[in-house]
């Protein structure tokens, strides 16, 4: 068991070296870029096919909006956007008269930070989700 723990100890100074000699090698771009219309596209056809025929009922909308919000989150993570992390947001409401104004306000980095909306309406109610992704560096 020794033998492990020496063996493993020395891989890791060796490692530690060998990145202190080189610096701070991290990259201030993304590998891939976070693409706000493909992601637009995928919240839509999520919304969608979860939402087609469905009427709004005021018990069941958290149970709802929770689970398109995993949903959603589940699909971008999916799609690999290394190093982004990603917020979302989902709102259902009723579809009344009355108007609805979903807002959000966030400080980023304009070059690599992003985000995508979609909006689904049917005749009983509106959806809107949002997703949020900001480059981890």
């Amino acid at each position: 068991m020794t033998k492990v723990l020496t063996s493993v100890n020395k891989m890791q100074m060796l490692r530690q070296r060998t990145q202190a000699s080189k610096g701070n090698v991290t990259k201030s771009t993304p590998l891939r870029k976070f693409n706000a219309t493909e992601v637009q596209q995928e919240i839509e056809r999520i919304l969608e096919t979860a939402l087609k025929g469905v009427k709004y009922e005021p018990a069941s909308a958290s149970v709802l909006t929770v689970s398109l919000s995993d949903s959603v989150k589940n699909k971008v993570k999916s799609m690999k956007f290394p190093r982004y992390k990603f917020v979302t947001m989902v709102t259902v409401t009723s579809k009344t008269s009355q108007g609805l104004f979903v807002g959000s306000q966030c400080l980023w980095n304009q070059g690599t930070d992003s985000s995508a909306t979609g909006v689904y309406v049917n005749n009983s109610l509106i959806a809107v989700a949002s997703v949020f992704a900001t480059l981890y560096e």
